[in-house]
């Protein structure tokens, strides 16, 4: 992260998140296999390991060191209320989905069924899967917020620093 530009990364790794739920939206049927449920999820792993590093980098590079205790908690507090409402947003998308595929809301208990019925897999399967696309959507904004990431100062004093030797070099 602090050899690379965080937009390629962060890019890279959004790219690669709203492709994983994408496909995992594609696939999400009762019949799929484990396999295939698994090669998506496990992409989703690798997308999140390159967006979550450079998001925190560019969130506090540019802080001063008296600054950046608070600009850490402020991006780490904003990152969490984003999860919490993510997290609401998908779960009431998932509500209006299975009322949608004719699932509505009963008041039954977990406890009365040790099982789902095979009637309600298809519907069930279709409303996880359509609600997969919020994420894809969210993603994708991420995916054109992170294009417009700064490099980092440590890596344009680095390069400054580089070009200048060169400079220096070449006039020799």
């Amino acid at each position: 992260v602090d050899r690379v530009h965080p937009r390629v990364i962060a890019s890279v790794g959004f790219a690669l998140l709203a492709v994983a739920f994408a496909w995992l939206s594609l696939v999400m049927t009762p019949d799929t296999s484990t396999l295939q449920l698994l090669l998506p999820i496990g992409l989703m792993g690798v997308a999140s390991a390159a967006i979550w590093s450079p998001l925190s980098a560019t969130a506090t590079n540019h802080l001063s060191r008296d600054l950046a205790g608070a600009g850490s908690g402020v991006y780490n507090t904003t990152r969490q209320v984003g999860a919490v409402l993510g997290s609401a947003a998908l779960g009431s998308l998932m509500a209006a989905r299975l009322s949608a595929n004719g699932l509505g809301s009963g008041g039954a208990s977990e406890l009365d069924a040790l099982e789902m019925p095979v009637s309600l897999h298809e519907p069930f399967a279709a409303a996880m899967a359509q609600s997969m696309w919020l994420p894809t959507a969210v993603l994708l904004v991420g995916l054109v917020a992170s294009l417009a990431f700064e490099r980092p100062r440590s890596q344009r004093l680095r390069r400054e620093a580089g070009a200048q030797t060169a400079a220096e070099s070449a006039a020799l």
